[in-house]
């Protein structure tokens, strides 16, 4: 009996070891800043023995993604880290796999008709990093994911826009920098401008105006601000764009949103044109095909911004991107490759990309992009990008609150061997209790 029992104890002790790791760990590493580990990966120094004699690489694999979008979204949801001990892709060559497999320096790809192989060659990301440029790092990973697989997702035909979600998926099995967390949305920031990828779990505000006759001028007219408007979407089965709330308009009945197309130079194409098409309602992302039929979207946000009389910005070259009344301001960039709107081919003066389709809302507004968050199970909208310091000017947080993230279909509590840190950004379904 007390043979069995010791055997019963043992065994559950080595079932601990072995699974009992269900929280994400805040961690430092020298020379590096903090990284957020996932449940599944206790220290990046001995996930595989020291990094710096042996290296440790990432696979991801994927299986049953077709062209319905929402059978995908589901799948890709399921997806793990695969064996460890399985770096190599051999013995996979009688699985229909492509003879032309995808490789870059931060990882290696292949996939079959109804499935992806990653591998992600984390030592060369690891060994690359220093604390000034991690967020450099991971968005040049996330650019060689998204351009890779959108293409294998355009060549399978595969259901529009799932390539983000599983560059997302991706981001949330791995280590990756605290700094770089917002990379998973293909989120690039520069000095002149940023932009990333809008999917479903986010909400957009935007301001709305009406014009004014300028009170001191009667030959001028001002912008009046007015309020802010809420805009929200999902993807159906075959992965259009669709209207929140969900009406699911008959289109070929409606007009087109489509404001004109504008002779927009620039440096290296003069005749280059840009197409504004108008939002002035959430039923508008569903009203035009332009819109609803576009693969990807993204919120573009620049420096530029016009005063309200539209004088000059200061500046001549910074001017010439000011072609329209459109211009200078939040914009929706349409895209049916990702290379459209992370590698734009044109760029009016002073380095600001020109987009071929955009979507706007007025002739000066700003969108910004909301996610839900939930303190205490009751969710709040916050801006894409809160940190916890940002959150706690408007929201009162008691000092012993916990963060729980999503993991795999389930919330775990992010751990440190200290309170929150304030820096921490907050991602969409993040929970924070104070129980």
């Amino acid at each position: 009996m007390k043979h069995s029992l010791l055997v019963i104890f043992l065994c559950l002790g080595i079932y601990i070891v072995a699974f009992g790791q269900v929280a994400y760990r805040i961690k430092t590493y020298d020379k590096k800043g903090e990284f957020i580990l996932p449940p599944t990966i206790k220290s990046i120094s001995t996930c595989k023995g020291n990094l710096k004699s042996k290296y440790y690489d990432f696979i991801i694999t994927i299986n049953n993604l077709n062209s319905n979008y929402n059978q995908c979204i589901n799948n890709i949801s399921k997806a793990k880290l695969g064996d460890l001990k399985i770096l190599t892709l051999e013995g996979e060559q009688n699985d229909n796999f492509d003879a032309s497999e995808t490789k870059t320096p931060y990882c290696y790809i292949t996939s079959t008709s109804t499935r992806i192989v990653i591998k992600i060659h984390f030592h060369k990301i690891f060994h690359s990093l220093t604390e000034s440029n991690t967020v450099k790092a991971c968005e040049q990973l996330t650019a060689e994911l998204l351009s890779q697989i959108s293409q294998i997702e355009t060549k399978h035909t595969w259901a529009p826009s799932i390539s983000q979600n599983i560059v997302q998926k991706i981001f949330e099995l791995i280590p990756i920098p605290q700094k770089a967390s917002l990379s998973r949305y293909g989120y690039f920031n520069n000095p002149l401008y940023s932009i990333f990828l809008l999917n479903p779990n986010m909400v957009l505000k935007c301001d709305y105006t009406s014009n004014i006759q300028n009170p001191l001028d009667v030959n001028s007219e001002l912008m009046n601000w007015e309020g802010v408007n809420k805009l929200s979407f999902y993807r159906d089965d075959l992965g259009k764009i669709k209207q929140v709330p969900y009406l699911n308009l008959d289109r070929t009945k409606l007009p087109t949103n489509m404001i004109g197309t504008v002779n927009h130079p620039s440096d290296n194409d003069p005749q280059f044109k840009v197409t504004y098409y108008n939002i002035a309602g959430s039923a508008d992302l569903e009203l035009s095909a332009k819109i609803t039929n576009s693969k990807y979207i993204a919120l573009y946000q620049s420096i530029l911004k016009s005063n309200n009389l539209a004088e000059s910005l200061g500046s001549e070259d910074l001017n010439d991107c000011c072609v329209s009344e459109y211009d200078c301001n939040s914009q929706i960039v349409l895209g049916e490759s990702l290379n459209a709107i992370f590698a734009p081919s044109y760029f009016c003066r002073g380095g600001i990309p020109s987009y071929e389709n955009v979507a706007v809302y007025g002739e000066r507004s700003s969108i910004v992009a909301f996610v839900t968050i939930y303190i205490d199970n009751s969710p709040i909208l916050v801006p894409f990008g809160t940190t916890i310091k940002q959150l706690k000017s408007h929201v009162y947080l008691l000092e012993n609150f916990k963060l729980l993230r999503i993991y795999n279909g389930s919330l775990s509590i992010i751990k440190t061997n200290h309170p929150i840190k304030d820096d921490i950004i907050l991602l969409a379904n993040d929970h924070l209790t104070t129980h």
